[in-house]
């Protein structure tokens, strides 16, 4: 029975807005803000890294020195 139903008429999806547009003064100004952010995010990274750098007491190598086995310590005695 061809013809008893009909196909389904598909309409072409509405065109999205266009974009608002910026004035380049505010543009400008969120830009620097945005760059002022990434630069005391990195500052404050960097202090971050020294604060944990001056807690290590010795090098990539270690203690060179020998340890004084003979004089005993109160946690060892």
């Amino acid at each position: 029975m061809p013809g008893l139903f009909s196909k389904p008429k598909i309409e072409a999806p509405p065109a999205p807005p266009p974009p608002p547009s910026v004035d380049p003064e505010i543009a400008g100004r969120q830009k620097a803000e945005e760059t002022a952010r990434e630069l005391e995010k990195a500052a404050k990274a960097e202090r971050k890294t020294r604060g944990r750098a001056s807690t290590v007491l010795t090098g990539g190598s270690g203690l060179t020195d020998e340890p004084n086995l003979a004089q005993r310590t109160l946690l060892g005695a």
